[in-house]
């Protein structure tokens, strides 16, 4: 079945060797971010919290992703560099493998998301009600098959919605094949409703609740010096926790752009099943910058845990010492010093 010619007329209207160095690298930083983080917790006891518990998984999912996406920007590397290969594929394996790399990544997708939507959760009991018990082990054993269940349901969802034809697989997406149909339509609304959108909400919904708390705190002016003291530190704190809070936000904003353009090609199709090769090439560049918001998460997630948790910072910076990494050392002063040889008098 020899149409290499057609598949690379039109797979060379979205493919950019340029995007695809970038993705790829973005794609190694947040895998080896990831990874860092994943065995630091895996490998220091005092960080097995349920908490940080749920930071692993999303960890495990922002890997998926990754490595979903450096094989994604692979992919039409190799097509285009080696047509004659990819013209002697049959329909079937060409489809199996556009399958599996739709999976895979609607699979760390949700993931990440519902995970994000859990920690948002746990944060919320933690700081709006405090005298709550916290999570326990067994919640998060019930969380972790609830999670990947429902991210396995709709990735399996999504892939069986896919449409392909014999002559216009291309990049993988289905998106851009001439069939568009019913089925798949319904299905990618399922998948975007239950993975992103809803995960979305209760984290905005979260974290928001959260922001307003700690905005709220007031300094007590009729309290000690000492207290004051104390209350301005908090109050410095929870400025921070808030800079967190909307950076966690924007990280899982990042899927929107995506996903809503997503849905609306799924639509259109329905009324001009030729829609991908009437586009411009401003939706082309528009459509590769969202591909690049995908990447942020998988690499902010664990940047943002090294900055929020002391402890983990510390632990991270253990392990990095043990395998031989250099580790910047804050500088003590001279101040610093007398200070603490006076106190020690």
């Amino acid at each position: 079945m020899n149409h290499s010619v057609f598949r690379n007329k039109t797979l060379t209207s979205w493919f950019d060797f340029r995007l695809s160095v970038v993705v790829i690298s973005l794609s190694i930083l947040g895998l080896i971010l990831n990874i860092t983080l994943c065995v630091t917790i895996f490998t220091r006891k005092n960080l097995r919290q349920p908490i940080n518990r749920l930071i692993a998984n999303l960890a495990i999912s922002d890997m998926i992703h990754c490595i979903l996406l450096s094989f994604k920007f692979t992919y039409p590397a190799v097509v285009v560099s080696n047509p004659q290969f990819y013209s002697n594929l049959s329909f079937t394996t060409i489809t199996l493998i556009c399958n599996i790399f739709a999976f895979t990544g609607v699979l760390g997708v949700s993931s990440s998301m519902l995970t994000l939507a859990m920690i948002g959760i746990e944060r919320y009991r933690a700081i709006i009600y405090p005298l709550k018990s916290p999570l326990s082990k067994q919640h998060i054993k019930l969380f972790f098959p609830a999670i990947w269940t429902i991210s396995v349901t709709t990735a399996l969802i999504l892939v069986v919605g896919r449409d392909y034809t014999a002559y216009e697989v291309l990049d993988c997406t289905g998106a851009f094949s001439s069939r568009g149909t019913v089925r798949n339509a319904i299905f990618t609304t399922i998948y975007a409703t239950v993975s992103i959108f809803i995960p979305i909400v209760i984290i905005i919904c979260c974290y928001v609740t959260i922001a307003i708390k700690l905005c709220r705190k007031t300094i007590p002016m009729d309290e000690s010096d000492y207290k004051i003291h104390m209350a301005r530190i908090e109050h410095k704190k929870n400025a921070c926790i808030v800079t967190l809070l909307v950076m966690t936000v924007l990280s899982a904003l990042s899927f929107c752009p995506f996903s809503i353009l997503f849905l609306w090609i799924t639509y259109s199709k329905l009324l001009n099943p030729q829609l991908h090769k009437t586009l411009p090439h401003q939706f082309w560049s528009l459509f590769q910058s969202f591909i690049i918001l995908l990447i942020l998460p998988c690499i902010l997630n664990p940047l943002l845990y090294n900055i929020a948790n002391i402890g983990f910072r510390k632990e991270m910076k253990t392990l990095l010492k043990s395998i031989g990494m250099p580790i910047c050392q804050r500088k003590v002063w001279p101040e610093s010093k007398k200070t603490n040889s006076t106190s020690r008098k």
